[in-house]
């Protein structure tokens, strides 16, 4: 065996690429030289030309562009940690930077707005006027391309998110670097539906190394299910209007619960602080404290929790709301009800409820639970 040493001379932009390879002594030179043609043309796909002229404005505005990109990323980080909002972003690398202006839609560098580009995915679309006016409270705006207010022929499914186009303020920027301010950026507000379908069909129909009919046909057909969807949890309650309803005990156990305690809180026999942040997960775990209760399956889901409802209505009646016990949560309070009242006689099967020292001092009966959630690390 011996080493072979091929080197692809740098040219320009081109990165020097210096290639090693071990090739066997029994090699024949044509082989050698067909290992070399091979090499040489998978060497030649990694590397992109780019024009001098596009490389030297890129190498001149970089500083400026990742100056603006940490003070854009920094706000919007913090619109979207305060509303709950997914973010990404990025700088626009020398190679994309070519390409784009090589379609021939640009006039001049000024009319490039994405050398810094941010995404923020909002759950729902009737979250997107809120996060606009964010937006615009906090930066310069230069244009604004509302999402269906282009031009779009209604048999073709393409992007179509909003896209805020700004600066920075001159306040936000120490002695109002004018080269700071003059740096555009993109800002795309986008639904969690629409975001999954950009990056997973990006790369693999927009920005692919072939021409594909049919993959742009399935990215279409994506983005036409994404549509959707999106319309679809717009109008979420008229829509569940027109699904047919049918039995399911877990639901109805849920939904008794749910309008046991909701009616408590209304006819202020509860006071508002114990009121759960979700009704929802409340009367879930409601009901897993219930079903924990009984090793075996429970044939009659519903009145095994109209039982237990009772029991606790029993109890709550033995207080008023000004002396409701305030150490413990509605859910923990339920489980000292239960356990006074004879449901719960041991341990729960399958669950393990959160049994505190404030608990066990108001019920007592609760010790037969066990010892419950550990709280240390």
């Amino acid at each position: 065996m011996k080493w072979k040493v091929w080197i692809c001379v740098p040219l320009g932009p081109i990165s020097l690429v210096i290639l090693m390879r071990r090739v066997p002594r029994q090699m024949t030179k044509g082989r050698e030289r067909r290992a070399l043609d091979s090499w040489s043309i998978s060497c030649r796909s990694e590397l992109v030309i780019i024009p001098p002229p596009i490389q030297r404005k890129h190498d001149l505005v970089r500083p400026y562009v990742e100056q603006v990109a940490i003070r854009v990323r920094d706000i919007v980080s913090s619109l979207c940690e305060a509303g709950g909002y997914a973010y990404l972003g990025r700088t626009k690398d020398v190679e994309s930077l070519a390409e784009k202006v090589e379609t021939g839609r640009f006039s001049s560098w000024n009319d490039l707005d994405d050398l810094f580009a941010c995404s923020i995915v909002v759950p729902m679309l009737s979250d997107e006027p809120a996060v606009v006016e964010e937006l615009r409270a906090s930066f310069v705006e230069v244009e604004c391309k509302r999402r269906g207010t282009s031009r779009k022929d209604p048999a073709v499914f393409r992007f179509d998110a909003t896209r805020f186009i700004g600066r920075l303020r001159p306040d936000s920027v120490p002695g109002g670097v004018g080269n700071l301010l003059g740096v555009q950026f993109e800002i795309q507000v986008r639904s969690a539906f629409e975001h999954a379908w950009s990056v997973t069909t990006h790369a693999l129909a927009y920005k692919s190394s072939q021409v594909n009919w049919r993959h742009m046909r399935l990215a279409a057909q994506l983005r036409a299910a994404v549509e959707q969807l999106d319309q679809v949890v717009l109008g979420f309650e008229q829509n569940a209007a027109f699904i047919s309803e049918q039995h399911w005990d877990d639901i109805k156990a849920r939904q008794k619960i749910w309008i046991f305690f909701s009616n408590l809180v209304e006819s202020q026999k509860l006071p508002a602080e114990v009121v759960p942040r979700s009704w929802g997960r409340f009367s879930e775990n409601f009901l897993a404290i219930v079903l924990a209760t009984s090793e075996n399956r429970i044939n009659n889901i519903v009145r095994r929790v109209d039982a237990a409802l009772a029991m606790v209505n029993r109890e709550i009646r033995s207080t008023v709301p000004e002396t409701f016990p305030r150490s413990v949560s509605l859910l923990q309070f339920c489980v000292g009800a239960l356990a006074r009242h004879g449901m719960i006689t041991g341990p729960l099967f399958r669950i393990v409820p959160l049994i505190t020292g404030e608990l066990l001092t108001l019920y007592p009966e609760t010790r037969k639970v066990g010892a419950g959630f550990d709280l240390q690390l």
